[in-house]
């Protein structure tokens, strides 16, 4: 495996979206265009959150627990659990950066650590350590698709324009 490459996919999404997701009003990360979807408030909070407490910290535990589930969570509760709506937007997004930042140097410090420990997820099948690396890119290449759509939608409320020449979306 070379966990390099997955290492510098996590560096350059965190780069991503610290470059998306700063320096943004109330109005832009506070923005709903349904009901049913996050802002980019929730976003970057589920973002540190998993950042702390679901793929470095499974991770963590295959290494040590191997055929063992890890402690289950529930990332969609978090939302109203953890009141994310009344956390602070500039300071959660530099949170995640911090977080991500001490992610990246525990990867580069755990090449030798035994990468193809599993367990059994009782609805997705075999999971390892690997593909749990692979699913936190996975992860953040989605939010980053999320944010884009966010985006893309705020804009056309603000500017009232139509936005056909762009292309479809």
């Amino acid at each position: 495996m070379d966990l390099d490459h997955y290492i510098n996919l996590l560096k350059r999404n965190a780069r991503v979206m610290e470059e998306i997701l700063q320096n943004r009003s109330p109005d832009e990360y506070d923005f709903k265009f349904s009901d049913s979807k996050w802002n980019l408030k929730e976003i970057i909070c589920h973002l540190l959150d998993e950042e702390r407490f679901d793929f470095k910290s499974r991770i963590q535990f295959l290494f040590l627990h191997p055929n063992e589930q890890p402690p289950t969570l529930n990332p969609p509760e978090w939302v109203e659990d953890r009141i994310y709506k009344k956390r602070n937007y500039e300071d959660v997004l530099n949170q995640f950066i911090s977080e991500r930042h001490e992610s990246i140097e525990w990867l580069q410090d755990s090449k030798e650590k035994p990468w193809t420990n599993h367990y059994e997820h009782p609805t997705l099948g075999v999971l390892s350590a690997k593909g749990l690396l692979i699913n936190w890119v996975a992860h953040d290449l989605h939010h980053i698709r999320q944010i884009n759509e966010i985006n893309y939608h705020f804009l056309k409320q603000v500017s009232g324009n139509d936005m056909k020449y762009a292309g479809k979306w």
